[in-house]
């Protein structure tokens, strides 16, 4: 399976939310499952009442008697929701040992195959620290995710340690948290580092992600959180696989007909212009919901800029 790791440097932008609101709208038919890996210790398990076991440690258990016996999905439990998520132990000591015992060789127990759909491993990293236990994960995941709020404090820490975090990944990208600040093309150029997408800040999605709120499905699906959630899940799949539409990527290819190349904006045979399918104008509506309005063009930073007191003010 493959692993993509959510983490912060610094402060708490909502990880785990973030990790659960993707996973939730990751792109069937891979299903997507949330591992817990935070060093500080989980929190999803408090959130949603979950028993203590089987979850981070019990896997880590199962590993350390045999690397090869330790599954994934015989640890996991299932949100109500429908997300599966492997949670971890509210408590830092318990955490770091099972995190320290699938270090290594033993991190394969976190990416195991099952014989179930195709899965991807969202894994919630917390906040990386010098010598954290979860950053042996960074470079197992295919692709590392540094989730920041646009603000002077949070981003002047992540291009403090932006190059240490780079040299440990395989391929980093940023996801941005938060309606206001800087804006997403700005902190790209700045850090050097790809924005793949925008969260809104959203407190009663949060509140209804971290299951504070006891809502449908389907209630839940229709927050402004969840709706930005499925197009960043949507973008990563694509960036991983390469299968699965972007969301922001545009309009759709065009299409290849008997050897002709014909798009959803070719004109058609009559007066009228033929419409846009309904799937990409459902693309085109998602996007549009989901988008952050743009930061005032005084506080846009320039290529390897840091932000200053007087522009975050």
């Amino acid at each position: 399976m493959t692993m993509v790791a959510f983490a912060s440097v610094k402060a708490s932008p909502g990880v785990t939310t973030a990790a659960l609101a993707v996973a939730a709208g990751w792109p069937q038919p891979v299903r997507a499952v949330v591992a817990e890996c935070d060093p500080a210790g989980g929190d999803v398990a408090a959130w949603f009442d979950l028993p203590a076991t089987p979850g981070l440690v019990s896997l880590a258990a199962a590993a350390r008697r045999d690397p090869a016996a330790g599954r994934l999905a015989d640890h996991c439990q299932r949100l109500p929701g429908g997300v599966e998520v492997l949670a971890g132990p509210p408590g830092a000591a318990q955490a770091i040992a099972a995190l320290q015992v699938l270090a290594g060789q033993r991190a394969g127990a976190l990416t195991t195959p099952t014989d179930r759909a195709p899965a991807v491993v969202v894994a919630d990293c917390g906040r990386l620290t010098p010598g954290s236990p979860a950053g042996t994960l960074l470079g197992v995941a295919r692709l590392t995710v540094l989730v920041v709020r646009p603000v002077l404090a949070e981003v002047s820490h992540v291009a403090a340690a932006v190059d240490a975090v780079r040299e440990v990944t395989r391929s980093l990208v940023l996801v941005v948290v938060g309606d206001d600040g800087y804006t997403s093309d700005d902190l790209a150029a700045a850090l050097e580092v790809p924005v793949m997408g925008r969260l809104p800040h959203d407190p009663a999605g949060a509140g209804l992600t971290a299951g504070r709120v006891a809502v449908s499905r389907r209630l839940l699906r229709r927050s402004r959180l969840a709706r930005a959630a499925r197009v960043l899940a949507a973008d990563l799949a694509h960036r991983l696989t390469g299968d699965v539409p972007a969301l922001t990527a545009g309009p759709e290819p065009a299409a290849t007909v008997a050897g002709t190349s014909a798009t959803h904006d070719q004109t058609a045979t009559g007066p009228e212009k033929a419409r846009p399918a309904p799937s990409e104008r459902r693309h085109r509506r998602l996007v549009r919901d989901a988008a952050p309005p743009a930061a005032p063009a005084d506080r846009r930073p320039v290529p390897g800029w840091i932000p200053s007191v007087e522009a975050d003010g």
